[in-house]
């Protein structure tokens, strides 16, 4: 993820959150990738081997939703936790990421005062109030945690702020209350959107207004650790871009803890529909991940897609390969993140799976001997690549190279009296098969 620090700006956050980033990508104690094997084939499974990739609580992400599904579907329907406002969040075909194949995507449209949200946590105790089809869905906010997603946002034609998420405590007053918004001058249009101080605010290290994410599709990446000891962090990327990084992200403990992490639509005192599309939406409770990306550097690549681990060992692990949308895998590079952050040199993989390295053929058949004044000695080719045959009359006998001779047989004279058992052999590139069964013959 790009480095490059622009002007600082204030951010538009209700909490103090100061962090360093965690990413070193390709420091040299770091993991290293040194092969990769399997279906090179979107769906496919592959094993990536290598060092030092540490370890992981459980090979499958905390979280993983395609956001594939039926047109019109509910949210809840799929695991999240989902808010009694209507419109509900709900899969729609109206706007999916190109070149995905994928068929839907998660709009949250926001209309008047109803904020559209989905996501996870524990029972807040009455700062929001969730659909009671979701109240089985309530899973706690795991700490560390990386949220990747893919998002789509339409800007209402005039608001004064709008929000995408939010990440509160489980109590009456959801505080300590941190999200992530864009102020503005009341009744602004989308262009005049910008980071600012919200309740002091916290420095951003580029600007990110509308023209960053509007009206197109931008991957969302984020990590989040809370303490109480000064070693929380808050560090967030879009399309690779770092825009917060955020040391110290609060303390919490008890009834304050922040447990709930929620994906909105949020705009106040605006005009017209502001609309969200949500895809691929990956959570785990730890940093360790593997991506593809456009570049052999991780923090040069402007386009990376994450993929779905299943088995995660030190030394090798097993992924579900997702290109996102990407055209193949060709000219792409592999990363390993591990738990702390730190991510491997890209390593090239191809759009397909390489052939398989040549073998040697196979054993002629049907050897026979037809006895007449002289002796011919004829075979059945294997199904193999042959390139040349060698024989010999007796198993001591030295092999002898017959080439590729006419009709798969040879002629054999001058014999002297005795008993022999005739083998062929067919050669090519990779050595020589096994030989054929004798053919036993006397002369």
């Amino acid at each position: 993820m790009q480095d490059r620090t622009q002007g600082r700006r204030r951010v538009g956050f209700a909490v103090g959150l100061v962090m360093a980033t965690a990413f070193l990508a390709g420091a040299q104690s770091g993991p290293a990738v040194t092969a990769i094997s399997g279906d090179l084939s979107s769906g496919g499974t592959v094993t990536i081997t290598g060092a030092r990739f540490g370890t992981k609580p459980t090979g499958a992400p905390w979280k993983w939703d395609a956001m594939d599904g039926s047109n019109g579907q509910r949210l809840e329907s799929k695991g999240w936790l989902v808010h009694q406002n209507t419109p509900q969040p709900i899969l729609s075909a109206e706007r999916v990421r190109p070149s995905t194949g994928s068929t839907a995507a998660a709009k949250m449209t926001q209309t008047g005062d109803n904020v559209p949200l989905f996501g996870f946590g524990n029972n807040d105790g009455g700062y929001l109030d969730f659909t009671s089809a979701s109240v089985a869905n309530y899973r706690p906010f795991p700490t560390p945690a990386f949220i990747d997603y893919w998002m789509y946002f339409h800007p209402p034609a005039r608001s004064r702020n709008y929000k995408f998420f939010r990440h509160h405590a489980n109590n009456a007053s959801g505080s300590p209350n941190s999200y992530w918004g864009m102020p503005a001058p009341d009744n602004s249009p989308c262009a005049a959107f910008d980071w600012s101080a919200t309740n002091g605010g916290l420095p951003s290290e580029r600007d990110l207004g509308c023209p960053v994410i509007a009206d197109k599709w931008v991957h969302v990446q984020m990590h989040f650790r809370t303490s109480n000891n000064g070693t929380g962090q808050f560090v967030q990327w879009i399309d690779g871009l770092r825009y917060f990084n955020v040391s110290n992200y609060s303390g919490e403990s008890g009834s304050s803890q922040r447990a709930n992490f929620l994906i909105e639509s949020q705009q106040l005192d605006g005009t017209g529909d502001g609309i969200m599309y949500i895809d691929d939406v990956y959570i785990d409770n730890t940093y360790a991940r593997v991506e593809v990306g456009n570049s052999a550097v991780y923090a040069t690549a402007t386009h990376r897609e994450t993929q779905i681990p299943t088995v995660w060992a030190d030394g090798s692990i097993s992924v579900t390969l997702n290109r996102g949308s990407f055209p193949n895998f060709s000219g792409l590079y592999l990363f390993v993140v591990n738990g702390s952050g730190v991510a491997s040199p890209g390593f090239a993989i191809g759009g397909s799976t390489p052939p398989p390295p040549p073998q040697p053929p196979g054993a002629p058949t049907g050897v026979s001997i037809a006895e007449q004044s002289t002796f011919v000695f004829s075979w059945t080719p294997p199904a193999s690549v042959v390139t040349r045959y060698e024989t010999r009359l007796r198993t001591a006998d030295p092999w002898v190279d017959r080439g590729l001779p006419e009709g798969n047989r040879i002629t054999i004279t001058g014999l002297q009296n005795g008993s022999y058992r005739a083998q062929v052999r067919a050669c090519n590139a990779a050595g020589c098969g096994a030989p054929s069964a004798a053919a036993a013959f006397t002369v």
